[in-house]
């Protein structure tokens, strides 16, 4: 009893924790094989989980027969016995409800769950266990045939094995996350497989799973946010801007605001933020002079794309000059702004 409260308390502490909700463990009851298997003469599915050895399987199981209640389903966690001949021999009602459950470990964060059948086995047992993980526990359900290691841990070790045969044919000397990845795997499942020694301290070990499921959440986080940013890019690929307008071509002027005007200004003002290297003092324009040099290349040609005007400004003080003086021939009425098209460059034109 003492080493299934120990068991219990471990699982309560365990970083990552175990159980999906604080409080969870008052739902389970300990007990020990000899003194408390009774208790299973009233459970509608038992589920064997002990050491990776067919005798003690076996020798459990009987135990088990003699108190169960007729039509109970019973399964084995077992990753690699063939499930078959663990139940050999037993009663014609248990061969009935028996097959494997094969939990990926550890069982809250690994989703996979094999179910392997028997030739024996009632096919509705399978449907009522299969459609409970499902539906209620939220497992991916793969049905296996049973053959010693079943399905993913034969693909697992073929992969493993395949990359290593090609890493030796072609001499690849750089592969040392997968490799330390492939080792750390087979240790987990060689110490989880391995009844623990009974003569060793029972002191509280960290698990060795700990690591694995740590990475595991963090590649939760990562492919989260990887499908938050694939949306947002979804979304705005969805984003289509404004058609063109008729009055875009056939309207030959638009009239131009003060707003308007300001964000060329801006635009501008932005190109002489340049940090300077070196100062030497120079004759500065006069406001007068400004307006003149405006007046001058609007009358020359009737009409004067601001543009230009703008980009013969020499520092950020004639660039502002230069826009005040449009603001000042435009409040006396010497010219008037417009624009050919929408959001076209700014035209100043005589305006008499």
């Amino acid at each position: 009893m003492a080493g299934a409260a120990g068991g219990l308390e471990a699982a309560v502490k365990s970083k990552p924790a175990a159980f999906f909700e604080k409080g969870l463990e008052r739902l389970i009851t300990i007990g020990t094989f000899d003194d408390d298997i009774k208790l299973l003469a009233d459970a509608d599915w038992i589920i064997e989980a002990v050491a990776e050895n067919l005798d003690i399987k076996r020798g459990l199981l009987k135990k088990v027969e003699a108190v169960r209640k007729p039509g109970s389903l019973i399964t084995t966690n077992t990753s690699g016995l063939p499930v078959a001949s663990i139940a050999e021999g037993f009663s014609e009602d248990f061969c009935r409800h028996w097959f494997g459950t094969h939990f990926f470990n550890p069982p809250r964060y690994m989703r996979l769950l094999e179910i392997i059948p028997t030739p024996e086995t009632d096919p509705a047992a399978i449907e009522t266990v299969a459609h409970f993980c499902d539906v209620r526990m939220g497992k991916g359900i793969v049905t296996a045939k049973d053959t010693p290691n079943f399905i993913a841990n034969r693909i697992g070790t073929f992969a493993g094995l395949n990359v290593f045969r090609v890493m030796q044919e072609m001499d690849i000397a750089v592969a040392g996350d997968f490799l330390v990845m492939a080792a750390t795997l087979i240790e987990l499942k060689t110490r989880m497989l391995l009844p623990r020694d009974p003569l060793a301290d029972q002191e509280e070990e960290e698990d060795p799973r700990t690591d694995l499921v740590n990475q595991l959440l963090e590649y939760q986080k990562y492919k989260a946010a990887a499908q938050m940013l694939w949306s947002r890019a979804t979304v705005e690929r969805a984003v289509f801007k404004r058609a063109e307008l008729e009055t875009d071509k056939n309207n030959p002027e638009v009239s131009v605001g003060l707003f308007d005007l300001l964000k060329v200004f801006q635009d501008f003002l932005a190109r002489h933020k340049e940090e300077v290297m070196l100062e030497i003092e120079r004759d500065e324009i006069s406001m007068a002079e400004m307006l003149e040099r405006l007046r001058n290349m609007v009358m020359s040609k009737s009409e004067l794309n601001l543009r230009i005007f703008f980009e013969r400004a020499k520092s950020r003080r004639e660039l502002v000059l230069a826009f005040l003086s449009v603001l000042e021939l435009v409040r006396t009425t010497e010219i008037r702004l417009f624009q050919r098209e929408t959001f076209g460059d700014i035209i100043a034109r005589v305006a008499n």
